[in-house]
């Protein structure tokens, strides 16, 4: 496997760098982001074509067009890069179409694989495929109901969805002042979401919530007293 990282200066990749690897059975392109990131997996025998876009000036873009009609980019990587990863994908897709042998990356070391290996492989990258398609068809049809947040949480990666999870609860555990505003803030959107109440609404109920609440503790103090 050979693994191609942006470069940090670029645009969108300062802290969370985009990354390429390339090994036998195809490539995997990863975008990470602060709360959620995006990868794909791709197998040879599904991209059609790949693209590399090298200004004069600035890094080069990497754009990889599969067969059914998808499109996976990235960008912030240096010319010479971006030339090495199109040449290493060419020559992916003539191997798994018969044309030439297998890939063979600079440092000389190649995988030996039977067929079962190879099978299994593109069972799951094509499990890994229809697995993001279908998340990034339930997101659209919640996106075109009005509910962003929803979309958002079924389009998330089961990893990350898993990771904020423990996040919440490492953080509930360390201070639980804080998950408390944060779970309350979670309750609001999906309320939100799920009554279509605007937010000045739900602002004002909030407002008058707590002045009932804090003219019902003064009350019990009157009382007490």
């Amino acid at each position: 496997m050979k693994k191609f990282v942006a470069n940090r200066l670029s645009g969108g990749n300062r802290i969370f760098p985009s990354e390429i690897s390339i090994d036998n059975f195809g490539v995997t392109v990863k975008i990470p982001g602060f709360f959620s990131g995006r990868e794909k997996s791709l197998s040879f025998d599904t991209i059609s074509s790949v693209r590399i876009d090298c200004p004069l000036v600035g890094f080069s873009s990497i754009t990889l067009n599969t067969i059914g009609f998808d499109r996976v980019s990235a960008d912030g990587f240096s010319k010479d890069d971006a030339e090495e990863i199109k040449e290493l994908i060419q020559i992916g897709i003539q191997s798994i179409r018969g044309s030439v042998g297998e890939l063979s990356f600079s440092s000389n070391v190649t995988t030996e694989t039977n067929e079962h290996d190879v099978e299994l492989e593109r069972l799951r990258l094509e499990k890994e495929q229809q697995d993001l398609t279908l998340r990034m068809i339930k997101g659209q049809r919640l996106r075109d109901k009005n509910r962003p947040f929803a979309a958002w949480l079924t389009e998330l990666d089961p990893l990350y969805t898993y990771g904020l999870g423990l996040l919440i609860l490492a953080t509930f555990t360390i201070m639980p002042v804080i998950s408390g505003l944060i779970v309350f803030v979670l309750v609001l959107i999906v309320i939100q979401e799920a009554t279509k109440i605007s937010w000045k609404k739900i602002g004002i109920g909030i407002a008058v919530l707590f002045l009932l609440l804090v003219g019902y503790a003064l009350f019990l103090h009157h009382l007490s007293n």
